[in-house]
């Protein structure tokens, strides 16, 4: 997990693949969109639903400023990705730590 200083700029990543059955490829992808959210330690939504930016095909990131007023602790990100009607996108979570 990647430790942080209060007030620092976070650069949350996340890409978006297709994978077929069985298959060990897979192709990069456009969603229908891609959220991001991130929780403190208590639960409390400190980026709540913010549209990520698009890179390229598939490839989508978010800057999440920090202040020194946020708690020192564990933080969860999700990513929530939609694509029409397809189920099988793989969501990551992931998250860092303030202190």
């Amino acid at each position: 997990m990647l430790i942080f200083d209060k007030g620092s700029v976070i650069l949350q990543q996340a890409e978006v693949r297709k994978r077929e059955p069985f298959g060990k490829s897979s192709a990069l992808i456009d969603p229908t969109s891609i959220k991001l959210t991130v929780e403190d330690p208590t639960g409390n939504k400190k980026v709540d639903g913010v549209a990520m930016t698009k890179k390229e095909v598939g490839l989508y990131y978010h800057l999440i400023q920090t202040t020194a007023n946020w708690a020192s602790g564990v933080y969860k990100v999700s990513v929530e990705i939609t694509h029409e009607s397809l189920t099988d996108i793989t969501v990551d979570y992931s998250g860092f730590k303030l202190r």
